[in-house]
């Protein structure tokens, strides 16, 4: 009858329509992961190249300290006692050791999270199922950075609020709270999209829940 035919044609138009939608749905998610790893990709890159040549060329970075720190105590010259007790706290040797130090943590941590953010890329690149596990890693790390970073905070400042109450006090843990809270927020709805390229992750038949028929074709339409 012309309404059976009707009413088939206009499901196999919302299944492809349905279809369609989820396919665009699944390319902007891979897009904007994409779009995430090569972001963080590159500036851990920077950080490992600014990290590896201060390295490098230790004698400028000594010179530069050692400049720096007769600066200020040239412009402390005013107060002896203030000068005699900070030389006698810090010295140049102290400023260059925890500097080098500084700069070996970052390092490695870029250079971790570099490596993270390139199993990332190949993850979401390549078509195989097995391959999201290479996404995992990054995720993983991301999680642990963003509550170590920015829920710790909130935490130490919470804590120290309870010592020492004052009204100022409390206003300042306010506004700690609020931009820690509100970067927390920021990086992970980050983390939500490559979790969501994560659990999509699939190839071949195995992306498809069902294959819906055309009854008034023969096409076929897969349907997500």
């Amino acid at each position: 009858p012309k309404q059976v035919r009707l009413k088939l044609k206009l499901t196999s138009h919302s299944v492809e329509e349905k279809c369609l939608s989820d396919m665009e749905n699944h390319r902007n998610s891979e897009r904007s992961a994409l779009f995430i790893g090569t972001r963080s990709a590159l500036i851990h890159l920077l950080v490992m190249t600014v990290c590896s040549s201060l390295l490098e060329d230790g004698l400028c970075v000594e010179t530069h300290v050692s400049d720096t720190y007769d600066w200020a105590t040239g412009c402390l010259q005013k107060y002896p006692g203030l000068v005699e007790d900070i030389q006698r706290l810090v010295s140049k040797e102290d400023i260059h050791s925890v500097l080098d130090l500084i700069l070996h943590l970052l390092l490695v941590s870029s250079t971790a999270f570099f490596l993270c953010d390139l199993m990332m890329l190949s993850g979401v690149i390549l078509n195989s199922v097995h391959a999201k596990w290479l996404i995992l890693p990054w995720i993983c790390v991301n999680i642990i950075y963003n509550v170590f970073f920015f829920i710790l905070p909130i935490i130490i400042a919470s804590s120290i609020s309870i010592f020492f109450f004052t009204w100022r006090l409390l206003i300042l843990i306010c506004i700690v709270i609020a931009v820690f809270m509100n970067k927390f927020i920021i990086n992970w709805a980050v983390i939500e999209v490559v979790i969501k390229q994560f659990s999509e992750k699939k190839t071949g038949l195995k992306s498809w829940k069902t294959i819906a028929p055309d009854l008034t074709s023969d096409r076929v339409c897969l349907v997500a």
